[in-house]
């Protein structure tokens, strides 16, 4: 126990306290929020034999009220620019005073309705990065086939890709390879892996490998982009963090955080590595589990 709580209990020796916090660290130096309450004991003529003092970790409770402030103070930034976009915009066409071309009403509408999908995935990560806070993500099995689940990834993401002026080459055994996955959540982290690689490949090359064992299954997606320092790579993963040449790139900062949590809820992990494209590659392994392990 800490000095300080110690001098804490001398101070209120005899004395109910209520509940307050402090910090301390453990034998491993890792520091601690806990919640310290004291009531004292006394004999049966009401002498003071001693204090008790209860400890109690509140750490996860503080991470996640820092998580609360943070989250709330970038909600604020990051839907501030699709609104404000958007209400310029339908200003602009509302006015009547202005009489606007046809071909300019259907660019700037062009320009709301790219806002407003920008905004509703915005919404939808919040609220699934809140989900994740609490608790909440549960992974619904089915016997999947994994090779043709990230095929699929690959050719939902082919327009985003194309518009980027991106290549994506798949690599992916063809042969069937049934496990238990959430299909939905899985497909979902390959293409937000593959969207997020076309923002920063520099000649547009992005490549998605799939090997699958009877103890591992392993989807990598890797780019020839700028990379990611190796001392920031661990917290790409934490809600609202971007690289260093993430600030053209746009995004609520949630995607890898998702990802990430999404991966560990099939037991698995997610790790940012070197390409040897020279770039990023996103690595995903998850423990092979069939029907019958289920």
């Amino acid at each position: 126990v800490s000095t300080s709580l110690v001098r804490m209990g001398r101070r209120y020796f005899g004395e109910r306290t209520e509940p307050m916090e402090a910090q301390m660290t453990n034998r491993n130096g890792v520091v601690l929020f806990v919640e310290v309450t004291g009531a004292p004991l006394f004999d049966e003529e009401n002498r003071p034999l001693g204090w008790v003092m209860t400890l109690r970790d509140i750490s996860r409770r503080k991470e996640m009220e820092t998580l609360q402030k943070v989250f709330l103070s970038a909600v604020s930034h990051e839907l501030h620019t699709p609104i404000a976009i958007i209400k310029g915009f339908a200003g602009l066409m509302a006015d009547p005073d202005l009489e606007l071309p046809r071909e300019t009403i259907r660019d700037k509408a062009a320009i709301i309705i790219e806002e407003s999908e920008r905004l509703e995935k915005m919404v939808k990560q919040m609220l699934e990065a809140t989900r994740i806070q609490a608790g909440g993500l549960r992974p619904q099995l089915s016997n999947e086939d994994v090779g043709k689940l990230v095929r699929r990834a690959a050719e939902k993401i082919g327009p985003v890709a194309k518009a980027a002026g991106c290549t994506v080459t798949v690599s992916v055994d063809p042969q069937s390879f049934l496990a238990m996955v959430d299909p939905g959540r899985l497909e979902q982290v390959v293409i937000n892996l593959l969207e997020n690689a076309t923002k920063y490949a520099k000649r547009g090359n992005i490549e998605v490998t799939g090997k699958f064992g009877s103890r591992w299954i392993e989807i990598a997606v890797g780019d020839d982009g700028p990379g990611v320092d190796p001392a920031d790579r661990e917290r790409m993963f934490e809600p609202f963090v971007r690289g260093k040449t993430s600030a053209h790139a746009g995004g609520s900062g949630l995607g890898l955080f998702i990802a990430k949590a999404t991966v560990e809820a099939h037991g698995g992990t997610l790790t940012l590595i070197e390409s040897p494209r020279g770039g990023a590659q996103f690595v995903i392994k998850i423990p092979t589990r069939k029907k019958e392990d289920i």
